[in-house]
């Protein structure tokens, strides 16, 4: 069985990012069509209340502590955990949101591993063992479908969709 992971942002407060639990809501319901498991992932100095949220859309989180994600950019400590989980597992998709931090972790995992990136994703579907990812161009006059060429990857999911 494969894996989607969602990795969790956290919010201004601390808490978990809106963002974060409308990508896992949709993780969530593509990993049961796609027959796949799915697992979040929480970076943060004190992970715990932050993966306890998360454990609310998913049904397995890892919780990761890292004193570091307090003061320095998020993403950049977060990316390298990432690229380190990468190492040894092998998730079919990792999903993240659209957001600032969302977005710098998506090209730093990419550029330490390797991986395509689709970004703003406004829907995703699972076809032919893949992501089928609909993203908004022209200012949404058209839509586009696109998936990896080369099996896994990141992808970046809009809020509000």
């Amino acid at each position: 069985m494969g894996a989607l992971w969602v990795v969790g942002e956290l919010g201004p407060e601390g808490g978990l990012a809106n963002i974060s639990m409308e990508v896992a809501t949709l993780v969530r319901d593509l990993a049961g069509s796609a027959g796949h498991a799915a697992i979040g992932v929480v970076i943060a100095p004190d992970p715990g209340p932050v993966a306890t949220e998360l454990a609310a859309y998913l049904p397995a989180v890892w919780a990761i502590t890292e004193p570091a994600a307090g003061d320095q950019a998020w993403s950049a400590v977060a990316a390298g955990h990432i690229a380190a989980l990468l190492a040894t597992e092998s998730p079919d998709a990792i999903f993240v949101g659209a957001g600032a931090d969302g977005r710098d972790l998506a090209g730093a995992v990419s550029a330490l591993t390797g991986l395509g990136v689709l970004v703003n994703a406004t829907g995703v579907s699972w076809v032919d063992g893949g992501p089928a990812v609909e993203m908004s161009i022209f200012g949404g006059k058209l839509q586009t479908t696109s998936g990896f060429t080369s099996g896994r990857g990141i992808i970046t999911i809009r809020p509000n969709v």
